[in-house]
């Protein structure tokens, strides 16, 4: 399932998408992964400031993976979200899709 990032940001933040600014806010992604694993799911677009403005991010050789496992170890049940990357006006954006989970609630 690709993750059709530039339209999410053309829609803006709302129940179902979050914009931040980096992988340094690692808590408040995972305090979001929960919250759209207990709901209808989401996505997340990971270097965005929240007025819209891409700030990017530089991704490393392991960044998506180390993202994913941090997420997996830190979720109970696990959740696996689907991750990308886009260029966006020049600069790389990561994105997030968190699907609902079956077994409720996903603790973080």
């Amino acid at each position: 399932m690709a993750i059709d990032i530039q339209a999410l940001l053309n829609a803006g933040e709302s129940e179902t998408v979050e914009l931040k600014q980096s992988t340094g806010e690692m808590q408040e992604i995972l305090e979001t992964v929960g919250a759209f694993a207990n709901a209808a799911g989401g996505a997340i677009i990971i270097g965005v400031a929240r007025t819209g403005g891409i700030s990017g991010v530089t991704p490393g050789k392991n960044t998506l993976e180390a993202l994913a496992n941090s997420i997996q170890q830190q979720t109970d049940p696990k959740v696996f979200p689907v991750l990308s990357t886009a260029r966006i006006e020049g600069k790389t954006v990561i994105g997030l899709q968190v699907s609902a989970s079956p077994i409720k609630p996903v603790l973080v």
